[in-house]
């Protein structure tokens, strides 16, 4: 049932920043010194929303923790074996282009949604 609640959410978040991310009047900020792109930055992602969630949850085996949510980011830390009994707590939710990410606050780290076990 939570993960219907999270994915309805991210999903209403979408929609809500959509209108915000698509106003054409922003355009005319933006100008070549202050674009990033995706070969530039190894790190750069676009985050549509995020917002704060608790629960707990237990992660797949090789699941990497990384600095930022998305998938080229550094690895903080890392799971040798599959959790058992909802070891990992998450605090704070991120919709990026790569997926929605989950926010270890022990571990200091994103966890992408596929390497959740709920």
């Amino acid at each position: 049932m939570t993960n219907i609640k999270r994915r309805i959410s991210a999903l209403a978040a979408a929609f809500i920043m959509m209108g915000a991310v698509t106003v054409p009047s922003a355009a005319k900020y933006v100008t070549n010194e202050a674009a990033t792109t995706a070969s530039a930055a190894k790190d750069s992602y676009f985050l549509y929303s995020w917002g704060p969630t608790k629960f707990r949850a237990d992660v797949k085996a090789k699941t990497k923790f990384r600095v930022f949510p998305c998938i080229g980011s550094t690895a903080v830390a890392s799971v040798k074996k599959r959790t058992y009994g909802d070891k990992v707590y998450f605090v704070q939710y991120a919709f990026t282009d790569d997926g929605i990410w989950y926010y270890s606050q022990y571990d200091n780290g994103w966890v992408h949604e596929s390497d959740i076990i709920t």
